[in-house]
């Protein structure tokens, strides 16, 4: 039996990705030297370059956390059934990913970008976004408080500017993250017949 049917529930990959971020937050709360070492500093490119992969797990503080969680599991858990398992992985990490390497390289080449801790977290939910965007866009949703169905598209975006609020927030991830979700989305709904992985 598995662990997930004994707790009751089913572990999906948008409930590990949750759960592997609440790690990370708890373990950068409580030792501030190992959010340090995981977190990204910018102009720190060439001592923590595995902060491309880590900095998708990193949040400042609880809130950020929570802000960032909650449109993953919801568009997640959507575009997660709309595309299966392994592409929904796949357009997360590459959207946060490929963002995170674009934050890197401008940091690399700027002076202005030097010394300020900056994390990055939520490409792969902008490139979550993006493909809903395209692919479900027009599905109508109904939400709580909100007496009629609105076109999903218009749930995303709400999701996708109130992440971009943070003045902290990397646009250029975010930039990036969507950019790469919209051209998978585009992608995906030409290839959906033919692909079978």
């Amino acid at each position: 039996m598995r662990l997930s049917e004994t707790l009751g529930f089913r572990l999906t990959p948008v409930i590990v990705l949750v759960l592997v971020s609440l790690l990370f937050f708890l373990v950068s709360f409580f030792a501030e030297p190992a959010h340090d070492a995981l977190g990204f500093y910018r102009g720190g490119v060439s001592s923590r370059s595995w902060a491309i992969l880590t900095g998708m797990f990193l949040y400042r503080d609880f809130w950020d956390y929570l802000g960032n969680m909650i449109p993953l599991f919801f568009l997640g858990t959507m575009l997660m059934r709309e595309v299966g398992n392994r592409r929904f992985l796949t357009i997360y990490f590459v959207g946060g990913l490929v963002g995170n390497l674009v934050y890197f390289l401008i940091a690399a080449l700027s002076e202005d970008y030097f010394g300020v801790r900056y994390l990055v977290a939520s490409g792969g939910i902008f490139a979550i976004g993006g493909v809903l965007m395209v692919t479900m866009g027009r599905t109508p949703v109904r939400l709580l408080l909100i007496p009629s169905a609105i076109p999903l598209y218009v749930v995303v975006l709400v999701f996708l500017v109130l992440l971009s609020l943070d003045l902290l927030a990397s646009w250029e991830v975010h930039l990036v993250g969507l950019a790469f979700g919209l051209a998978f989305g585009h992608f995906y709904q030409r290839r959906r017949v033919a692909w079978r992985w």
